[in-house]
């Protein structure tokens, strides 16, 4: 693996780790969600002059997601408030993948191995 691609992924990591760390300490409000994508949005704008726009094609799913985004904040921001972060956090990180590979199917037409 490239070094500049480990490097990156361990960057993600402790972003990741540091925002839901940072919505877990403020107490799952949703004003420290928002502060998180605010944040997250403020990166984003800064790599906007190295990478092209999307395609307007695009726009429909950027939407969706979007939307699915808002929803996963909403849901985050509750299981911190609610919950110890050792319940919430693999929760929250793992029922998406979860949850994608079983609508696949239907949604996508995709046929998953039961290694899958």
């Amino acid at each position: 693996m490239p070094t500049e691609a480990l490097l990156a992924v361990l960057a993600g990591a402790l972003l990741h780790a540091g925002w839901n760390t940072a919505l877990k300490a403020g107490g799952g409000s949703a004003s420290d969600a928002v502060l998180v994508v605010a944040g997250s949005a403020f990166i984003a704008l800064l790599l906007l002059p190295v990478v092209p726009a999307p395609s307007l094609a695009s726009a429909p799913y950027l939407g969706v997601t979007a939307v699915l985004h808002v929803g996963y904040y909403r849901l985050l921001t509750a299981a911190y408030r609610d919950g110890a972060m050792s319940h919430a956090y693999p929760l929250m990180r793992g029922a998406p993948p979860l949850i994608l590979a079983l609508c696949s199917g239907a949604l996508l037409g995709e046929d998953l191995s039961a290694v899958a």
